[in-house]
C-alpha cells in the first residue's frame, strides 16, 4: 500500500529527488552521493491528511509544492524546516499538475477546469 501513494520528484540543479511517503515524510536523495541525504516530515494536520497527488521541487531543492489527492489547493513547504510557507488556490476542480519556475517564485497549476 505504501508504494501507491508515494510520489516522486526531481530537482535539476542540484541533482536531488524527493520520494514523498503517504505519512507526508520526505526522503531527499543525493544523486551524486547515492544516498538519501534528509528526511524530513512536512506538517500536515492528521485530519487532512490524504496521500499526494502531485509534487514538484524548486530547481535549487529547496521548496516543495504539492497538492492532495482530489484537493483544488496546494500547498508550498520548506525541505529544511517541513513548514507550510503558503497555500495556494485556484480552481474549481482537482489539480492534475504543478511546476515551480526557474526562480521558484511562481507555481503554475493545471486542472481539468
Amino acid at each position: 500500500q505504501a508504494a501507491l501513494c508515494m510520489r516522486i520528484c526531481s530537482a535539476p540543479l542540484r541533482m536531488h529527488a524527493a520520494i514523498v511517503r503517504c505519512d507526508w515524510s520526505v526522503e531527499v536523495w543525493d544523486w551524486d552521493a547515492q544516498r538519501c541525504g534528509t528526511t524530513v516530515r512536512l506538517e500536515v494536520a492528521r485530519a487532512s491528511q490524504k496521500p499526494m497527488a502531485v509534487v514538484a521541487f524548486s530547481m535549487d531543492a529547496s521548496l516543495l509544492v504539492a497538492c492532495e489527492e482530489w484537493e483544488r489547493y496546494a500547498k508550498v513547504w520548506s525541505i529544511e524546516t517541513g513548514r507550510c510557507l503558503r497555500s495556494l488556490a485556484s480552481h474549481v476542480l482537482p489539480i492534475t499538475s504543478i511546476v515551480f519556475s526557474n526562480d521558484a517564485t511562481l507555481v503554475a497549476s493545471s486542472s481539468e477546469d
